[in-house]
């Protein structure tokens, strides 16, 4: 499994990943564990890049825009996590 912290996500649950990070999970035929401030959740790295939105953030190198996914963590009814 393969742990991702994030101190601040864009919006209460709303977090974008790396497509580089989404595709060593698949290669691995991992899980993401995605920990924010308000809880942690599993997330299935095909199924975030199918259903996620997908944004080109330019960083440090212009002609080499990162490619990011991004989608709701949403919250269990049941429990207090997220899943």
């Amino acid at each position: 499994m393969i742990s991702l912290t994030i101190k601040k996500p864009l919006f209460d649950n709303f977090v974008y990943i790396r497509e580089s990070l989404l595709n060593k999970a698949i290669l691995r035929n991992e899980r993401i564990e995605v920990i924010i401030p308000a809880g942690s959740a599993l997330i299935d790295p095909k199924i975030w890049k199918q259903t996620g939105k997908r944004m080109e953030k330019v960083f440090l190198r212009p002609d080499e825009p990162m490619v990011l996914f991004g989608n709701y963590l949403l919250k269990n009814e049941n429990q207090n996590k997220l899943f």
